[in-house]
C-alpha cells in the first residue's frame, strides 16, 4: 500500500507529504478547495479554503465529494469538525 500524503488537522489546515507517490494526485484533487500556505520540502501546508469551497458547490461539487478526497489521501480519519465546516461551507452556497 502506497503512503497516504495527507495528514488532515482540526483547523482545516492539511500537511502534503510531497515524498508520496500520491502526492501528484493528492494535489491535484485538493487544489480547487484548498489555498497553499507554505512549501518546505518535504511537506507543503494548505488550507481548505470556504470561499473555494463554496466555488466548486456551485460547480456541482458536493460535500461528500470533498470528503472522499480527503479520506482517499488522509493518513488518519478526517476530524468531525472539519467534516462539519466542510458541509456547512458546501451547503450554504447551494
Amino acid at each position: 500500500m502506497l503512503a497516504k500524503p495527507i495528514v488532515m488537522q482540526n483547523d482545516l489546515d492539511l500537511c502534503l507529504d510531497t515524498s508520496s507517490p500520491l502526492y501528484e494526485a493528492a494535489r491535484a484533487d485538493i487544489e480547487p478547495f484548498s489555498t497553499l500556505k507554505c512549501a518546505l520540502s518535504p511537506l507543503h501546508f494548505y488550507h481548505l479554503d470556504k470561499h473555494k469551497l463554496s466555488k466548486v458547490a456551485h460547480i456541482g461539487l458536493e460535500a461528500i465529494d470533498v470528503i472522499e478526497i480527503l479520506e482517499r489521501y488522509s493518513r488518519f480519519d478526517i476530524p468531525q469538525s472539519t467534516r462539519f465546516i466542510i458541509h456547512d461551507a458546501m451547503e450554504r452556497r447551494k
